[in-house]
């Protein structure tokens, strides 16, 4: 197999468009070759429509099941929700959407970082009311379990 070279005759990755070295001996990119990356990357966002990350949007969805599981129990059964829809309510809901909502959100954030897509937004609303949504939730339980 041959090697690829590229217009100046090197070897891909070897130098940049103006000639440097994008290596600086011990093996580590130069700043030089960052800052072109960089560029690159944000002008490539700039002309293409960046998507939305898609943890971003699952982080948001994940944060309101505290408020849609209620509602659809509601909804299937609106004579009454009985004992064991408030347990569902008040003990089971809250942490596994808002759990994963926290634990999504944060990778959103760091992946729209690293790839310039859009969503930062979706992500620290998902962030925000999944603490929001678990701060209470623990306090209750760590009350209940000093009480008790």
């Amino acid at each position: 197999m041959g090697v690829l070279k590229n217009h100046n005759g090197n070897h891909n990755g070897d130098l940049l468009h103006n000639g440097h070295s994008n290596h600086n001996g011990n093996g580590k990119k130069t700043a030089a070759y960052k800052r072109t990356v960089l560029a690159r990357r944000e002008k490539q966002y700039l002309t293409e429509r960046a998507r939305v990350n898609r943890l971003a949007l699952w982080s948001i969805i994940l944060s309101s099941t505290p408020l849609l599981i209620p509602l659809v129990i509601l909804i299937v059964n609106p004579e009454g929700a009985g004992p064991a829809a408030a347990f569902i309510m008040l003990s089971v809901a809250p942490p596994i959407g808002s759990i994963g909502a926290v634990v999504l959100g944060h990778i959103a954030q760091t992946q729209i970082k690293s790839k310039f897509e859009r969503g930062r937004i979706l992500a620290i609303a998902a962030v925000v009311v999944g603490y929001t949504v678990i701060a209470p939730w623990v306090a209750h339980w760590v009350l209940t379990a000093y009480r008790g």
